[in-house]
């Protein structure tokens, strides 16, 4: 894995409410820059505000990538660029980490594929027992591969920065060694949201700082209302400065335990 920055791209269909709308991602690493407007995302927004052109949105993409191109950008000017901005209609978030799996194009397409989904697109209301317990919905989804001991739960490291004994959720090892805490963020103050965010960044970086071969995954239940989207924001910006990895799709946590190699 190597290391590279994305940001979110937003539009304010409302100047009166000022009401950033997550609609894209561009991202960056050092020897490309790459971006990419959410088909649904539009959709959801034009729903929203029937005013709207849907192409004039998902043109976006178009006119962004030809700024960049025109200005003669590098991955190195992109933050400058950034803050350069006014902010309307259109935002574009302050950069954050990520990691792609190689320097390359390709690489850096997939990474977006996946912030995309994991921030951008539009979430649906699954069955109310996975809302619930996420812990629980995992369990049961993963039971055929917890019955052959790929996955195990509640997986003890016994090794961490502070010398407190921490485990995990669940853990797939057999030279795998990902590791996965499932944790419902949908809560209904924002201070909350962020202090469970801190306390699961904590313990994923004490178990990090003495098991550096493994790869941390949390799953976070977030909330699809629109007040908390900063909240949202700010706790995988804190979980994903520990060293673990964020997942809101549970499907893809599913798929990263049961087929991880």
């Amino acid at each position: 894995m190597t290391p590279a920055t994305y940001s979110v791209i937003r539009y304010i269909a409302d100047p009166a409410r000022n009401e950033p709308l997550n609609m894209g991602i561009l991202a960056w690493n050092e020897i490309d820059i790459e971006l990419k407007i959410h088909s649904e995302a539009v959709a959801r927004i034009i729903r929203s505000h029937p005013h709207l052109l849907k192409e004039a949105l998902l043109d976006f993409e178009l006119t962004l990538r030809e700024e960049i191109k025109e200005a003669g950008l590098t991955p190195k000017d992109i933050p400058h660029w950034i803050e350069r901005q006014s902010g309307f209609p259109m935002l574009i978030s302050e950069p954050r980490y990520t990691t792609v799996t190689a320097d390359s194009t390709a690489a850096l397409a997939t990474t977006i594929d996946r912030l995309l989904d994991r921030i951008v697109r539009p979430r649906y209301r699954t069955r109310r027992g996975y809302d619930a317990n996420p812990v629980g919905f995992l369990t049961e989804r993963l039971q055929q591969w917890i019955d052959r001991k790929i996955v195990q739960t509640e997986y003890p490291f016994p090794k961490s920065r502070t010398g407190v004994a921490r485990s995990v959720n669940f853990f797939r090892n057999s030279g795998a060694n990902v590791a996965l805490d499932a944790i419902r963020m949908d809560l209904k103050k924002a201070n909350q949201i962020i202090l469970r965010a801190d306390a699961e960044a904590n313990k994923a970086a004490d178990i990090l700082a003495k098991n550096d071969d493994i790869r941390f995954y949390v799953y976070c239940q977030l909330t699809n209302d629109p007040a908390y989207v900063e909240a949202n924001e700010e706790a995988t910006k804190i979980i994903e400065a520990s060293g673990a990895t964020v997942e809101s799709s549970i499907e893809d946590a599913i798929y990263i335990l049961a087929f991880a190699d």
